[in-house]
């Protein structure tokens, strides 16, 4: 699905929660395969974040598709495995499906535990921008 938007989070653990941080872009220009990471680019960013923010202590993928919309299961499931054959995540290493669902920003985080796909959350995202 090439209209899917998709890039890296970064943030910090805080005992059994992960605080999402900073998020980038998933690349140079938006025709790369979806998950695909320059990685050029991924150790740039990561590099130029932790210059500005040494607290960063993980990582991993979100996405979204235009309009917003949030994805049907089944269609998140696929993402999962895509992520999950690419690498990309883990148990430490989460994807973030983002999406709006009747007026409610929704997001969807998954991880793996080896083979076993396990939805962490489903829950109503309150957008809070830190002052600095």
């Amino acid at each position: 699905m090439d209209s899917v938007r998709t890039g890296m989070m970064f943030g910090r653990r805080m005992a059994a929660h992960l605080s999402v941080t900073h998020i980038t872009a998933g690349g140079y220009d938006g025709q790369t395969p979806l998950f695909a990471v320059n990685a050029d680019y991924a150790l740039g960013v990561t590099d130029a974040l932790r210059q500005v923010d040494a607290s960063i202590d993980w990582t991993g993928q979100w996405l979204t598709v235009p309009g917003d919309a949030f994805a049907p299961r089944r269609q998140q499931a696929a993402w999962a495995e895509l992520a999950q054959r690419e690498g990309l995540l883990s148990l430490h290493h989460p994807l973030l499906i983002i999406g709006w669902c009747e007026g409610t920003l929704v997001a969807r985080s998954i991880i793996t535990t080896g083979d076993q796909e396990e939805e962490l959350a489903a829950r109503t995202v309150l957008l809070t921008p830190e002052v600095q």
